[in-house]
Order: structure tokens, then C-alpha cells, then sequence
């Protein structure tokens, strides 16, 4: 019988603190338990906040569970702009679980980069919105905030969670959803991730995405005080 992939989560480090380990951690227990590895150590999130008080400033933290080993590895956060996607005829693959098996994302980025897009957009069966190769999904549209169903097959999203959360504590109704891509015309497209927040979708598919007021509330509170 094989072994599993490895799961690995990438955690943003902000001023020697980390303000959404909770939910990588769970994810990551959760994660370990439905592809059939031992679960991570119970300490893993004091090792995390130790190594993050020792090095101020911002970082990105990657860390790899194999089942057995944690291993570990840092880099600087990427530029905050916004970002030009494009659609890929590359199928979603399902991912439900943060592993390391990620060629179909990774093909689809050498795709769009080719085409001088930042981000691909797949699309799940029937041609449903998914997620990126780095981030997941959503749209705004009035007091409205639309993400994809989980249920397509796509990674329960750390940074998505957050998002939910603080769209919600602004008034905002939010809408889990099957949609054909022809649902994001006319809306304010959203990336998000647990590294890099939420950004604003400039151009998709080559049209300019229209901007929301919204969305400033939301990118202001995104990072809970820790």
C-alpha cells in the first residue's frame, strides 16, 4: 500500500506573532486523520509560536507533515497587489486536503503566467468556480459575499474561513455556492489566503473587475490582534 503525501500548511508571521495558527493547526489534524497519518504533535503549536517570537518581523512559515517529521522552511511575504487572473482549461483535480501532490495547480500557474496572468481560475465538473493555485475564491456583490461550495472538492481554506468570519461580523450576507463562471461577471472578485489576506481581482480573463467598498473593510480586518 502507498504512503500518503506529505500535508504541509504555510502560516503568515506577523510581528513575532501568528493570528491564524488555530485554524492551520485543526486543519491539519483534520487533514492527517482523513489521508491515514499519525496526527501531528500536540505541541506543535507552541514549537510554531516559539520559533515565530524568536524571529520579529514578517515571514512566511511552510511546515511539512509527513506522518513521522516536521520539517520546516521560511520566506519573505510576497507583494500585496492586485492581481490579474485568467481561466485555465485545466480541470480542477479535487483537493480537499493540503498536500504536497499539487502538479495540476502547478501546471496551471506555468499556464497562466505564460499568458501574463498572476493567477489561473479552475473550474470544478460542470464548470463551477473552484479556487486558484493559491487561493481560494470569493465575489462581493452589494452586501452580498459568494464563495464556492466545499463540496466541489476544494480545500477548506484557512484564509477563506477567516474571510467568512469577518464578512459576517461586517453585516455582510454570505452565500456557499455552485457557480458557472459566468457568476463573477459584474461582481468584485476576491483571492484570499492565510498568507496574504484578501486582495482585489484587477483584471479577469483580460476585462477590468470592478472594485467594492466592502472589500476595504474586509482587508482592514482580516488579521485579528493577537
Amino acid at each position: 500500500m502507498s504512503r500518503p503525501p506529505a500535508l504541509f500548511e504555510t502560516l503568515r508571521v506577523r510581528d513575532g506573532a501568528v493570528p491564524l495558527l488555530a485554524g492551520h493547526v485543526r486543519r491539519l489534524h483534520e487533514a492527517s486523520r482523513s489521508v491515514g497519518l499519525a496526527p501531528p504533535p500536540d505541541s506543535l503549536g507552541m514549537v510554531v509560536l516559539t520559533w515565530a517570537r524568536e524571529r520579529p518581523g514578517d515571514h512566511v512559515l511552510r511546515l511539512e507533515w509527513d506522518g513521522h517529521d516536521v520539517a520546516w522552511s521560511d520566506r519573505p511575504v510576497p507583494e500585496v497587489a492586485p492581481l490579474r487572473v485568467i481561466t485555465v482549461a485545466e480541470p480542477h483535480p479535487g483537493y480537499r486536503v493540503k498536500s504536497v501532490g499539487r502538479e495540476v495547480f502547478d501546471r496551471a500557474l506555468v499556464q497562466a503566467q505564460a499568458a501574463g496572468a498572476d493567477e489561473p481560475l479552475l473550474l470544478a465538473a460542470g464548470g463551477c468556480v473552484a479556487e486558484t493555485a493559491r487561493f481560494a475564491v470569493a465575489w462581493l456583490d452589494g452586501d452580498r459575499l459568494h464563495v464556492p461550495d466545499l463540496a466541489l472538492g476544494i480545500l477548506p481554506s484557512v484564509g477563506r474561513a477567516r474571510l467568512v468570519e469577518v464578512a459576517v461580523g461586517a453585516g455582510l450576507a454570505v452565500h456557499t455556492e455552485s457557480s458557472p463562471r459566468a457568476a463573477l461577471a459584474g461582481s468584485a472578485v476576491v483571492l484570499v489566503n492565510a498568507v496574504r489576506g484578501p486582495l482585489a481581482v484587477a483584471r479577469l480573463d483580460g476585462a477590468q473587475v470592478p472594485g467594492a467598498e466592502a472589500l476595504a473593510r474586509l482587508e482592514r480586518d482580516f488579521w485579528p490582534a493577537t
